[in-house]
């Protein structure tokens, strides 16, 4: 059976690839410089050669188009650079493993509630709470909430992050340790 990746799926992993450094761009290698770039990147401004080059090397014309969409691109790739090089792990999911390193419910709420305006600085405090911990999340589970580009679709996304960060909390919540354990 032939599994069909869609376009956008597809231009994250190619994004995934490029800044852990497994994949080319424009035929050479994503340098430091690019990936501090994007580091430096405001998604609001995202005025920094490396992202554009990334954002027209691998993302489809049709993915791209709008400042709004540029903007969700911006914001994406800025948060992975933080994170890179060690910062996707297929199947990680980002609510479950920031339920298990017991990241502010809080914090989570701010991000979920966040208007697009204030979406950067809680995705941006998530990403140095996961870099500073050593953690890595699937990046694809991730661009399903930030580059969701419809308000319904927006909601699914959180929604489903909501489910999976509180599940998770439980289920550490509810596993005995050894000091409860009779």
């Amino acid at each position: 059976m032939t599994v069909i990746t869609p376009p956008r799926t597809k231009a994250v992993e190619h994004i995934i690839r490029v800044l852990a450094g497994t994949e080319m761009m424009e035929r050479r290698p994503f340098s430091a410089g690019d990936l501090a770039q994007l580091r430096r990147l405001d998604p609001d401004h995202p005025n920094r050669p490396a992202f554009w080059r990334l954002l027209i090397d691998k993302v489809p014309e049709e993915l791209r188009r709008g400042e709004a969409a540029e903007t969700r691109w911006a914001m994406l790739m800025a948060a992975m650079a933080l994170m890179a090089p060690v910062h996707h792990q297929h199947d990680a999911h980002p609510a479950a493993v920031l339920a298990a390193e017991h990241f502010s419910e809080q914090r989570v709420e701010q991000f979920l509630r966040a208007d697009p305006e204030h979406l950067w600085p809680a995705l941006r405090r998530m990403c140095h709470f996961l870099a500073s911990r050593g953690k890595a999340v699937d990046w694809v589970r991730f661009a399903e909430l930030i580059l969701a580009a419809s308000e319904e679709s927006a909601d699914r996304a959180r929604h489903n992050f909501a489910r999976i960060f509180y599940g998770a909390l439980h289920r550490a919540n509810a596993t005995p340790t050894p000091e409860t354990t009779p």
